[in-house]
């Protein structure tokens, strides 16, 4: 299992390949963004592409960051998760995105996710906090 940032340069080969993953999270929260919004946040490095390769290097999962500068703290944000077999790469990845966070001089890392998400990061200490959202009619 290999988890790796994905560099700029690779993109032109390796974009197809994510771009599916990406578009399956999306689906979990339509409206917010497109894969060409995603792919124009890597370009212009505002947001990070990963890779999750099987042993075969095969790519089974692909996810994004985004390292967030408020006014008291720098977070990591994990933005857009899409793919299969979360359950052999999450610990590996959880360890992975700590220290990237921490080498990138963030205080902690942030995601948000369907509720499905909720057991999952309980398990790895994380404070369960709510967002609320409404849609507006013109």
């Amino acid at each position: 299992m290999i988890i790796s940032l994905v560099p700029n340069e690779a993109l032109n080969v390796f974009w197809p390949i994510a771009e599916p993953f990406i578009a399956k999270a999306l689906e979990a929260a339509p409206g917010y963004y497109r894969t060409v919004d995603v792919l124009d946040n890597i370009i212009n490095e505002r947001e990070t592409l990963w890779a999750v390769l099987d042993d075969d290097g095969n790519a089974i999962a692909c996810f994004t960051t985004m390292v967030q500068q408020f006014p008291l703290c720098r977070r990591l944000l994990v933005h857009h998760v899409g793919g299969d077999g979360l359950d052999i790469w999450q610990d590996d990845c959880w360890s992975i995105l700590k220290n990237y966070a921490r080498d990138t001089g963030c205080s902690g890392i942030d995601a948000r996710g369907r509720d499905g998400w909720r057991a999952r990061a309980r398990e790895r200490g994380c404070k369960i906090v709510s967002m609320y959202s409404t849609d507006l009619e013109n």
